[in-house]
């Protein structure tokens, strides 16, 4: 947009050759991905002037308009993984029949559960778990950091009575610092519980919280 005078004001994105750049910012986008954003929907990422804005100040959805899904269970607990009195601790426990696929990091250098879900993913065990904690991202650990994931999701397969390579690990968090796996598993029992607890119009919402990085 402009001001009287001629001086100009960048607002959202500009162009600059065949390059888009971010008013007060260093970044710029090629123009090959703002053309892939322009094929998005405008009335999702434009404003009335054509310029793009990042969603900002959005407000939570009210816990009761997110739906439960058939087939699909969520349970969260405290688990104390780095903090007190936080949702730290997510299950996913997913029916029979449910299919599961992933997309990964293309990075070399990747975190222990990205690898472990890989593995598990690749021997073809049906997925029926996917066990989520936050606090510690378990990323930067060495082999350690992989027999950390493996023995979470061991003992989860345990109390579900699953094989350990239908239990998919995540973790976020802090990185170079050990999974605290006596208390994750410690928290398990607690999850478990709350996710066949009735009813689960709230649990996508705890979910939300228990993922939280920060």
């Amino acid at each position: 947009s402009g001001r009287p005078g001629g001086t100009s004001v960048c607002i959202g994105w500009q162009r600059r050759g065949t390059e888009f750049r971010r008013c007060g910012a260093q970044r710029s986008l090629p123009l090959r991905q703002w053309q892939e954003i322009q094929a998005l929907p405008r009335q999702t990422f434009l404003n009335p002037f054509g310029l793009l804005f990042m969603p900002v100040h959005l407000h939570s959805p009210a816990p009761e308009s997110l739906l439960p899904i058939a087939g699909v269970r969520i349970g969260t607990a405290q688990a104390g993984i780095r903090k007190a009195g936080r949702r730290d601790l997510t299950v996913f426990l997913l029916d029979p029949g449910a299919s599961v696929a992933g997309v990964f990091t293309q990075n070399r250098f990747c975190a222990a559960p990205v690898q472990v879900c890989r593995e598990h993913l690749a021997s073809g065990h049906p997925v029926r778990a996917l066990l989520i904690n936050t606090g510690n991202a378990n990323a930067g650990t060495g082999a350690q950091g992989l027999a950390d994931a493996r023995a979470t999701c061991a003992a989860l397969a345990s109390a579900l009575g699953v094989d350990p390579h239908s239990v998919l690990p995540y973790s976020t968090g802090v990185i170079m610092e050990p999974l605290p796996v006596d208390r994750l598993v410690a928290g398990l029992p607690a999850v478990i519980a709350d996710a066949h607890a009735e009813p689960q119009a709230t649990q996508w919402f705890h979910a939300a919280q228990g993922i939280m990085t920060t």
